[in-house]
Formats: C-alpha cells, structure tokens, sequence
C-alpha cells in the first residue's frame, strides 16, 4: 500500500485562477512527487472535490495517468505522463486532446447518484452473488458512503482474501454515462466497481472502460462460465511454446489461466505469475499451492518477499530486476518444466513505452531457453494500437485467443 509522501508542499494556488492546463500540470506534477491517494492529492493540488474528479477523469482518459488496484484505489505516471510533464511544449500536445467537457458539473452529480435499481434483474443479481461465493469471494453491504458525502449503492460489494474490495452493479444497455458513473462510484469509494451487463455496450462505453479499467462482465446466463473455465482446448497440449495469449476483457479470462497454472503444477511444472494486485489474474491465482506469486509494483526497487503469503514484490519498471528473477526460474526449473505467465503486455506498455517493454520481451526469449519451458503472456484486446499489436505478435509464434466464442488458436 503506497504511503503519500507527507513532506510535499500544498500547491500554492487559487483554483479559480489556474488554467485548465496548470491544473492539469499540478496533478501530474503532484503525482510524480509520490502522492497516488485521490484525498491527498485534492489536499496537496488544492482542488476541490468535483474539480479533482474533473482533472483525474481527462488524465486518464489522455492516458497521462493510470489506476492501480488494490484494497484502495491509487494512480501512478504513464511514461506518457512523465515524458509530458518534462516540458510545457510536451505538455501542450499531450493535453490537446482532454475532454474536460466530458464529465461536466451536470453530468458529475447525475455520475454520482446514478442508481441502476430500475435497470436490475434480481434474478441475475442472486445468481452473481452464488458465483462469486463459489469464487471463495465474501458479499456484504451494498451501500458505501464515498468521500464526496454521498451514499453510494451497488447490487454487491464483494471482498476477495486478498483484500481487495468489488463493487458489482448489474445493468442491461451500458452507454458512456454509464461508465462516467462508473468511474466517479470507483473514485468517490475506492472500490474497483464492475458491470455485469444483460444487453449491449455502445463502442463508446466499451472505450471509456477499457481507458479506465472498469471492467464490463457480459452476462450469458449459464452459458457463462462459474468456475474454472473449462475448456476443450488443453492449454498442456502447449508446453514448451512462447504463447501470446490474446483475451477480451469483458471475458472471465482469468479462469483459463488459473486452470493452465493448476494443470502445469500438477504435472510437476514450476509455474510463476508476474502480475498487479487488483488484477483478474492475481484474484484466481492467489492462494494456488507451490505458485510463485510476483506482484510487479512501483513500492519497491528489488525483489522482495511478503511474509507468510508466499508471494514477492517485484519492481515494475526495473527490466533487470525482472530479467534476473526468470533467469533464476530457468535454472531452477524442475526436469517436468516451468511455465512463467506475464500479466499482462498491455500494462507494461501503458507503464514502460513501447520500446521499453519490446526489449523486455526480447530479452525474456533470451533468458527463458529450453524445451521445457513454457511461456503465456497475456494481451488484452484492443488496448494497443494496430501498429504495436502488430509488433507484439511478431514476437510469438504460438497465438491463443479468449473471447466471447471461447478459447481457440489464430497462428
């Protein structure tokens, strides 16, 4: 859990004078200086409230800035946002393109008291209750005071072991302001807040989302898979290939993984994940006996272990840190094998570049060498432009896709 760094200096500012691009600059500039708590960067930025939900939503939506989960919600510098707040030219053309329209003071308290009680289906609301229970998942409360004041109401709020808290609302048509209701419920109560949806998702709701990892559930009733998303294609039938695993987020993808993890250990395999906390992956993999977790995080600069959990903090951005530890699971590796899953690509461009994480991923065939070693890196769709997923997949000669139609191979 990050700690904000108390010794940073109160932006010395009037709101009402600041620019929309100063007030921009601030929060990126404050961030930088290792404050990621929305309250304390309201305190810090000397914004108000509505303002701070205004500022956040047009950074994240440039991609100046992204959230990380966890118990509470944080957000951290892109490499884009680093690179704009070096100077005011860069800063000018990395903002261009910030709707500040939006989210307006209007469409804010609508986001903020956006109750979907008339749009719910009890009956999908009792059967999701059932999954996640299943899922070792405990529900509570449905109603969460946020720091805006307001009481927030979700059809469920979920806890998983970890800590990590869910906020479920179930929806049938999902359209933009849904997901700017979304993402204001997510700010105002730290939650990672989530739609379960019985009907469409207009193309512009299914981009907003992705932009500010709210993730859309499409409901298929039993069609829909409840626990270990079993499938005809055995993920074992892959060993020792360098897989990209492409998936739809709006998919129980996580499910597939958690089985290729149980069935790789039971055959003997080492099998390390490299993931985020607040991650579908780190949710269905947590607690696997003999998996090696590594939870990539800017909190530290070396590999460290949590106590008791079995699991190891790893530095994001540290290509060497990261090299090192897979070189070690190469030598390691038992005679059945390893399987290192990489979760996922498309965070590690958002937080590392492109070029950055290319190299990455270059170096990693280089260290990972063997028949028996196996490698699933997950992509998820539509997160890059064309011309980086076209780069990505020339890495990888094995090809796997998860959607809506399930698990099938596309190389």
């Amino acid at each position: 859990m990050k700690t904000a760094n108390l010794d940073v200096e109160p932006i010395e500012h009037k709101v009402g004078r600041r620019s929309k691009m100063e007030m921009l600059c601030d929060v990126l500039k404050v961030v930088s200086q290792g404050v990621h708590k929305p309250t304390r960067i309201m305190q810090v930025a000397n914004f108000t409230w509505n303002d701070l939900i205004t500022y956040l939503e047009a950074l994240i939506r440039s991609g100046l800035l992204v959230k990380e989960g966890g118990p509470r919600t944080t957000y951290l510098l892109t490499e884009k946002g680093r690179s704009v707040l070096s100077t005011y030219l860069s800063l000018k053309e990395g903002l261009a393109h910030a709707e500040l329209d939006t989210i307006t003071k209007e469409n804010m308290m609508k986001a903020l008291k956006l109750r979907v009680a008339t749009q719910t289906d009890e009956s999908v609301v009792r059967e999701l209750e059932s999954r996640l229970t299943e899922a070792g998942l405990h529900t509570e409360r449905n109603r969460v005071v946020g720091e805006s004041g307001e009481e927030q109401v979700f059809d469920i709020v979920a806890k998983a072991k970890n800590g990590s808290t869910f906020g479920y609302m179930v929806l049938k048509d999902v359209d933009e302001l849904h997901v700017l209701g979304l993402f204001v419920k997510q700010l105002d109560t730290g939650l990672d807040v989530r739609a379960v949806y019985t009907g469409e998702v207009s193309p512009e709701a299914r981009t907003l989302a992705s932009s500010y990892s709210i993730r859309l559930e499409k409901w298929e009733g039993e069609a829909m898979p409840k626990n270990n998303g079993e499938s005809k294609l055995d993920l074992l039938s892959f060993a020792g290939k360098r897989i990209l695993f492409q998936v739809d987020p709006n998919t129980r993808y996580e499910t597939v993984v958690r089985k290729a993890a149980s069935d790789f250990l039971g055959q003997g395999q080492r099998v390390l994940c490299f993931t985020w906390k607040g991650s579908p992956i780190y949710e269905a993999v947590s607690g696997l006996a003999g998996l090696f977790l590594y939870t990539m995080t800017s909190e530290v600069s070396y590999t460290k272990a949590v106590p008791g959990k079995g699991e190891f903090l790893v530095p994001q951005s540290d290509q060497a840190v990261l090299l090192e530890e897979l070189r070690k699971a190469n030598e390691a590796a038992p005679k059945a094998g390893v399987l290192v899953i990489i979760d996922s690509i498309s965070d590690l461009l958002l937080l590392n570049g492109v070029q950055h994480t290319y190299e990455f991923l270059r170096k990693e065939r280089e260290v990972l060498t063997g028949a028996k070693v196996t490698t699933l890196s997950i992509l998820r769709l539509q997160s890059q432009d064309p011309k980086t997923d076209s780069l990505i997949k020339g890495i990888y000669t094995t090809h796997l896709l998860y959607d809506s139609e399930g698990l099938r191979t596309t190389r």
